[in-house]
């Protein structure tokens, strides 16, 4: 069991960080490597000679505290996903991804340029949350939904278009994504730990179950046929 919690440490931290050495990277580049023009090849709504800012969007920023606050929120919402819901977490974080930049890319206002990993965000926080919330039951991660709502509340009104040079259209579309991917696999995900009574009810039950399949048949042991082996020695039955 211990080595299987440190895995799933290591499984959230290593995939968090590989993302965010990535786009650090980047964003150095970009600034003091003599490449500032690689902030202009973000996603580039409706230019389909411009496709692949789809998958170059979320590795750019304009500029430190953008990419510092979307490293905060990331660090944090990613490892909840690869920790607690390890079996279904690469394939929700690829859904993320790529719906986050089609929509940009489909609905976004032509001429623009967008930038970011915001709209990772916006879906990794929208997926913890109404994952925890299919099953109110398991409170492991109904708790964790609620930390994210703590936390992560107001980002609710990043989904609208509020503030101006803001890609809310991206937060629209990984939030939206988030919450579809906690539908898709509703039923994969971790199952709440049950209680020792309802154990012991299902030992019960299938207890009765395999007795009722497989009734004792007399052998000599039972407590039944030595009493009446007793009585035949005593000379109360002959019969038998």
């Amino acid at each position: 069991m211990e080595n299987q919690e440190r895995n799933r440490i290591f499984y959230a931290l290593f995939s968090t960080a590989l993302f965010i050495v990535i786009i650090w990277g980047v964003q150095i580049l970009v600034e003091w490597g003599g490449v500032l023009h690689w902030r202009s090849e973000g996603n580039h709504p409706q230019e389909w000679g411009h496709w692949w800012g789809v998958f170059s969007m979320a590795f750019l920023h304009g500029s430190w505290d953008h990419i510092w606050n979307n490293t905060a929120s990331f660090a944090v919402l990613n490892s909840m996903l690869f920790y607690f819901y390890r079996e279904v977490a690469l394939k929700v974080w690829t859904i993320i991804f790529l719906f986050s930049g089609i929509f940009v890319f489909l609905l976004g206002v032509p001429g623009s340029n967008h930038v970011g990993a915001s709209g990772i965000v916006y879906g990794l926080a929208f997926f913890v949350f109404a994952a925890g919330m299919m099953d109110i039951k398991h409170t492991a991660l109904l708790r964790v939904s609620m930390v994210v709502i703590f936390l992560y509340g107001s980002i609710i009104w990043g989904i609208f278009p509020i503030e101006e040079r803001v890609s809310w259209e991206g937060h629209l579309g990984g939030a939206l994504a988030g919450l579809a991917s906690a539908f898709v696999f509703r039923k994969q995900l971790p199952e709440r730990p049950k209680t020792r009574w309802e154990i012991e009810e299902e030992l019960e039950l299938l207890k009765s179950e395999r007795d009722a399949s497989n009734p004792i048949k007399p052998n000599g042991q039972t407590p039944v046929v030595k009493i009446y082996r007793q009585f035949r020695r005593k000379g109360i039955d002959r019969g038998f």
